[in-house]
């Protein structure tokens, strides 16, 4: 349930909800305000997705198509290899992501933090994806492999405010 809460949340500052983002950024200095402040003026389109996606959230502004799977924690570290399911998962966002060229994403709200509280991550898969797509992808961690899976590291991780900057550069050179 209380997952259900952080999918809405992302999915709020992502859609430039005004209310969604002056909460994101009551403990923010004014850089990172400011960062959040741009999805108003260049906000998603954003679906959750109801579980038989496989991903949380569907993100889409012109030619920017994000798959996103929120995962929160209070510990820095997530292990993808504690459940088979989350292996699974994994594995089935990889699979999605080459076939329709999206950019796969791991959102990360880690709980009890002050400031800027999401980090991004992405999956290695840079050589089976489009230029256009893999572009985007180069600015963002990829998840760090273990011996058996992954894991999200807290401290790798694209916070969420610079992630803005990625999206409008990129729009930017694609109107030119």
């Amino acid at each position: 349930m209380a997952q259900g809460k952080y999918e809405r949340e992302l999915r709020d500052i992502l859609e430039g909800d005004e209310e969604a983002i002056a909460d994101a950024t009551k403990t923010t200095d004014g850089y990172v305000t400011e960062q959040y402040e741009r999805f108003k003026d260049n906000p998603f389109l954003v679906s959750r997705g109801a579980g038989s996606l496989g991903v949380d959230l569907l993100a889409v502004r012109g030619p920017i198509s994000l798959m996103i799977e929120v995962k929160s924690s209070k510990d820095s570290t997530i292990y993808l290899s504690d459940q088979k399911r989350l292996q699974e998962q994994r594995e089935d966002i990889e699979r999605t992501a080459k076939q329709c060229q999206v950019v796969p994403l791991y959102a990360y709200r880690l709980k009890g933090r002050r400031g800027q509280k999401w980090k991004l991550f992405t999956l290695d898969i840079y050589d089976d994806l489009n230029p256009p797509v893999r572009e985007i992808m180069t600015v963002i961690p990829t998840l760090t492999p273990t011996k058996t899976s992954y894991k999200i590291v807290w401290d790798e991780g694209k916070w969420l405010g610079d992630f803005t900057g990625v999206c409008d550069g990129f729009l930017s050179e694609v109107r030119e």
